[in-house]
Formats: C-alpha cells, sequence, structure tokens
C-alpha cells in the first residue's frame, strides 16, 4: 500500500534519521561538546560505526552533500528503486506491476472521496477482491485449477471478472459499458492496463462502483450454493 501513497519505508526514514545526525555532527565545531559525544559514542560502539558507515557506502554520501534535502532526495529515490524492483518480482501482484511505474502518490486517493469506494479501486489494483485466483493463494490450489463460480471453467482471474464473467453482466452494462466499447479495439491485457492506470478520474471513479457490485452478487451465489448442498 506504500507504494500506493508514495511513503517511504520505515527503512529509509531511520536511515534519513541516522545521517541527518551524522551530518548535523560534521558541520558544528570540532571542539564542541555535541561534536566529541558523536564521536565517543562512535568510537565505543562496536555496531554503530560499522552501520554508519554501511549507510554512507549504500547512498555513496560523502562531505561535499551539499543539504539535508539532497540528503533525503538520494534516500528517498533509492527506496522507490527497492519498491519499484519487489513489485516486479511479485508473484502476487501481477498487474500492478504494468501500471504502477512512479513512486507517488496514486490520484485516486485524492480524487475520490468515499472512503469505500478508494479501498473498492484498492482492492481491483492489488488484486485482493474476493476470487479463486486468491483463495487459491491459501488453499495451494494450483492457479490452472482456479475456476471461477460462473461455471464456465474459466479462471477467476481480474480479466475474466471485469470484462467476461456472466455473473456480472448488469454492473457491467450498467459501470463500464461505454467505456469498454471505446476500448473494443485492445487486447484484454491492455484494457485491464488501460482501466485500472488510474490515468483518468471518470474512469477510475466508474471502476471503482463496480467491484462493490460484483462483490455482493458473488456473495449472493456463494451463498445460494453453500445452502443447496
Amino acid at each position: 500500500m506504500r507504494a500506493e501513497t508514495g511513503l517511504p519505508s520505515l527503512r529509509a526514514r531511520v536511515h534519513l534519521a541516522v545521517l541527518k545526525s551524522w551530518k548535523r555532527n560534521r558541520t558544528v565545531n570540532s571542539s564542541s561538546f555535541s561534536h566529541l559525544s558523536f564521536n565517543s559514542m562512535l568510537s565505543k560502539d562496536a555496531v554503530r560505526l560499522p552501520y554508519l558507515n554501511s549507510l554512507l557506502s549504500r547512498y555513496s554520501i560523502s562531505d561535499d552533500l551539499s543539504s539535508s534535502a539532497e540528503l533525503r532526495d538520494r534516500i528517498y529515490k533509492c527506496d522507490a528503486l527497492l519498491d519499484r524492483s519487489s513489485i516486479i518480482k511479485s508473484q502476487s501482484a501481477q498487474w500492478y506491476k504494468i501500471y504502477k511505474s512512479a513512486h507517488l502518490r496514486s490520484p485516486y486517493l485524492v480524487n475520490i472521496a468515499n472512503q469505500n469506494l478508494r479501498a473498492a479501486f484498492t482492492c481491483l489494483r492489488f488484486e485482493t477482491m474476493p476470487t479463486a485466483i486468491l483463495a487459491g493463494r491459501f488453499s495451494k490450489t494450483p492457479k490452472n485449477l482456479r475456476f471461477c463460480i460462473c461455471g464456465n471453467l474459466a479462471l477467476e482471474d481480474l480479466p475474466h471478472c471485469v470484462l467476461h464473467c456472466p455473473n456480472y453482466v448488469q454492473p457491467r452494462n450498467k459501470f463500464l459499458s461505454g467505456i469498454l466499447l471505446a476500448l473494443s479495439s485492445l487486447s484484454n491485457n491492455e484494457k485491464i492496463a488501460f482501466l485500472l492506470a488510474d490515468s483518468d478520474a471518470y474512469i477510475t471513479h466508474r471502476m471503482s462502483l463496480y467491484p462493490l457490485a460484483t462483490k455482493k452478487i458473488r456473495a449472493s451465489v456463494v451463498s445460494v450454493r453453500a445452502n443447496s448442498t
């Protein structure tokens, strides 16, 4: 979720605090109490000095670093690159790595005022809405056997839920018909990437309405099946 908000990790904030303290110490008089105390602490601690040196090396920090803002930007940029690398390697967020390319706050977090709609769109982007694909991660069901409850022997993945599932014809027609018509020349993968890119406030709003409706339909179908067995 930090990738959606564009916030730095706790790790990066700790590193920044440590290096700001180091930088502040470099600028005070060498005979001052704070300078002597800082150096004394490092010299007597077998852990802190190697840790500080590792941070200086990690971020290529030198004495000529001009400002605290430059220090912050360098650390947070490295942190964002690490986050991006983790997203790319992730096996559970297949689509997120496609439409989230920058470590910035996603516009929908501001543009969508309703908390339930924001949460619904987040679930779509992270593929955490109720599906056989999600349930199969925890039940260890092979991915090629995570079929949709519609009975069409289709994988209940994001493209199926948004574009094809017959259970969701009504909300699809209500919220997405005009948008999907305009995207008819695109492949299924291109459609999903476009719909969840959060590049158009209207499309994002319509997409946030869709999973709220499908969630109720799916719960009803599951309940009917459970009661009939």
